[in-house]
């Protein structure tokens, strides 16, 4: 597991995610609107704050992430990390639910931005890890060696 990978894939994704907030350059929200994932913070909510708490966050999802789908096969560690976006989605939805109800609504632009984040951020650990690890040569060693 390469930790450092896990905590640049959180953080890289977070910055698309700030730039593009429903991770999609056709959505109404734009990049100075407050929002964490996906969810749009009240006015009131300083951009600063959330930016800084949606970096957290999103570092938070990446060292969950990157586990999961380190010995995956590039292609199936998108889609599972797509996957495991949905449960993060969910666990986000309950606290969500249960905590903030101010929060909670269009759900399923917030789903989107959780699948998305999730594929995204597997393939770029996927990436990130990789680099820097030495491929093995196939070629044959010479004759009389």
């Amino acid at each position: 597991m390469r930790w450092s990978a896990a905590v640049l894939a959180g953080l890289v994704m977070g910055v698309w995610f700030l730039i593009l907030p429903r991770g999609i350059p056709w959505s109404s929200v734009t990049f100075f609107s407050a929002a964490i994932l996906g969810r749009v913070m009240p006015p009131d909510v300083p951009f600063l704050a959330a930016a800084v708490l949606h970096l957290a966050l999103s570092v938070c999802y990446a060292l969950i992430i990157a586990p999961m789908v380190q010995r995956l096969r590039p292609e199936l560690a998108i889609l599972g990390g797509a996957v495991i976006g949905f449960g993060l989605y969910s666990l986000n939805l309950a606290v969500v639910y249960y905590s903030f109800h101010w929060a909670y609504g269009r759900e399923p632009a917030v789903i989107v931005a959780h699948l998305l984040f999730g594929a995204f951020t597997a393939g770029a650990y996927r990436g990130l890890a990789s680099r820097g690890t030495p491929v093995a040569d196939s070629t044959p060693p010479p004759p009389g060696r």
